[in-house]
């Protein structure tokens, strides 16, 4: 059984099939470079039982949240620093996303999980998480990163 707010070292295709129907309320995942169609159907098929025009063809028409922070529709944020991952993403867009996309008790999936950027931004939006992430090296990266943000929030709240 997978647990909320916790990151695998597995691949995503085995993880996937451990999560209950319906359980997920925002997919935020940015897909390796390399990733083939072979496979990127694979999980849209995994995730929602749909390949990929069927799956964005129902998401266009079941978009329901979308919390208008004001936000700019452009958003633009400064390259962070690589911290032992290749292509690290920035919280604060992805803290847009989530807020813009979903609602404070949610459950965010990142099937890529990587230095562990979407898992920090849902704690800093109270937003629970599940995440995968293959390479052992970025998995203990986005662990470590996880357990800083974690321990840095409960000192915060304190």
């Amino acid at each position: 059984m997978i647990e909320l707010n916790k990151i695998y070292n597995e691949d995503c295709l085995v993880g996937l099939k451990k999560i209950p129907d319906k359980s997920v309320n925002l997919i935020a995942i940015d897909p390796p470079y390399n990733i083939g169609k072979a496979d990127w159907d694979l999980i849209c098929k995994l995730i929602g039982k749909y390949d990929y025009k069927l799956l964005l063809n129902k998401y266009m028409k079941s978009r329901y949240i979308f919390n208008n922070q004001n936000l700019p529709s452009v958003w633009q944020h400064e390259p962070i620093k690589q911290n032992g991952h290749t292509t690290p993403k920035p919280i604060e867009i992805l803290k847009n996303i989530i807020l813009t996309s979903s609602n404070e008790g949610d459950t965010i999936l990142d099937c890529f999980m990587g230095s562990g950027s979407t898992a920090i931004a849902c704690i800093y939006t109270n937003r629970n998480y599940i995440g995968f992430e293959l390479n052992k090296n970025y998995y203990t990266i986005a662990k470590n990163r996880i357990d800083t943000c974690l321990e840095n929030n409960k000192l915060h709240i304190n």
